[in-house]
């Protein structure tokens, strides 16, 4: 009897064991499919522009599924809860590069009488299907000004700071 049981504490001994090297070396990766939660700083051109803390918490969103920036998506792939890395994402794989077609000369007397523009004034502007668009006051001249309808970040590089919370 004491042989059977000091069979049974070695082996619930090892079974404990392994089940708990198993877990502990089961972390989950990034990868297709997996729902992530991270912390995040982004910079642009040397100022904090964004950040998990101003937008209220952690972003979530599932890996492959094209709800964030193909650079950034990218590269948090194969990163596990606990990592902390910087990311920097070029143009190309964030909001693009400047279109120098994005910039359209309109007349003062096509915008709000009460409005005077300045520029790096935000404008929205609602096409003929009443589609609305933000446009950037790029230029002012004496009759019109000239917006931009480039995406506020296109031709930035983007610097993340990131620190990766879950992977599901």
């Amino acid at each position: 009897m004491k042989r059977l049981c000091g069979v049974l504490f070695l082996a619930l001994v090892f079974s404990l064991s392994t089940y708990i090297t198993t877990a502990k070396g089961a972390e989950e990766v990034i990868t297709k499919g997996k729902k992530v939660k991270f912390n995040y700083i982004l910079t642009v051109d040397g100022k904090v522009f964004d950040s998990s803390e101003k937008t209220g918490g952690p972003l979530e969103y599932v890996q492959g599924d094209g709800s964030i920036i193909k650079g950034l998506e990218r590269q948090l792939d194969g990163l596990k809860a606990g990592d902390k890395r910087t990311i920097i994402v070029s143009p190309d794989e964030a909001y693009g590069n400047v279109d120098p077609k994005a910039f359209k000369e309109v007349s003062k007397s096509e915008l709000p009488k009460e409005l005077v523009p300045s520029v790096g004034q935000i404008l929205q502007v609602r096409n003929a299907e009443g589609q609305a668009f933000n446009a950037v006051v790029s230029e002012i001249k004496e009759n019109s000004v000239v917006l931009n309808f480039n995406h506020i970040l296109a031709g930035k590089e983007l610097k993340f700071e990131i620190t990766i919370l879950s992977v599901q």
